[in-house]
């Protein structure tokens, strides 16, 4: 039985470790497809300043620019489908252990005072796990990465711009 916050999102998330896995991957390369997608921009734009004509090579970085939108759509798509498939299981294992264990205790337990809303702490428990999850792997995940791609990618394009970036 997990005896604090920490220990209860790791026993939640244990039999599902390696689909969290393959979800995180999915969705950092989704963010790399994202955010390589301007810097491919920025090269046709220089490209067709300099050469005024469209060459083979700007047809290239279409196409690139294209694939890495179509890739960044599809990670995101595919890693939203695998979490969709296995987070539902595993916030209501939450609940499922948490009642399993408080329907060990005697009935004593149950009539005292301060445990007679039992039930709600256990759905309230339940429900903030799924908001930890939810802004964990929506949210904060692929903000945090994303700007740390974008400084990589303005550092590619000029290195004053990366600095720029981080002050």
């Amino acid at each position: 039985f997990p005896n604090s916050a920490g220990e209860l999102l790791k026993t939640m998330t244990r039999p599902y470790r390696a689909k969290i896995v393959v979800f995180f991957m999915l969705c950092f390369l989704g963010i790399l497809c994202w955010s390589a997608s301007p810097f491919i921009v920025r090269n046709i734009v220089n490209e067709l300043s300099e050469h005024k004509s469209v060459s083979t090579y700007v047809w290239v970085l279409a196409l690139l620019f294209f694939l890495l939108r179509f890739f960044d759509e599809m990670f995101w798509r595919l890693a939203e489908y695998l979490m969709r498939s296995f987070k539902p299981q595993m916030i209501e294992s939450v609940r499922y252990s948490l009642f399993a264990e408080v329907l060990k205790k005697p009935h004593k337990y149950f009539v005292d005072s301060s445990s007679g809303r039992i039930g709600h702490w256990i759905n309230q428990t339940t429900s903030t796990a799924n908001e930890v999850v939810d802004t964990t792997i929506w949210s904060v995940f692929g903000r945090t990465v994303g700007l740390l791609l974008a400084a990589g990618f303005l550092c590619l394009a000029h290195w004053k711009l990366a600095v720029l970036f981080v002050i």
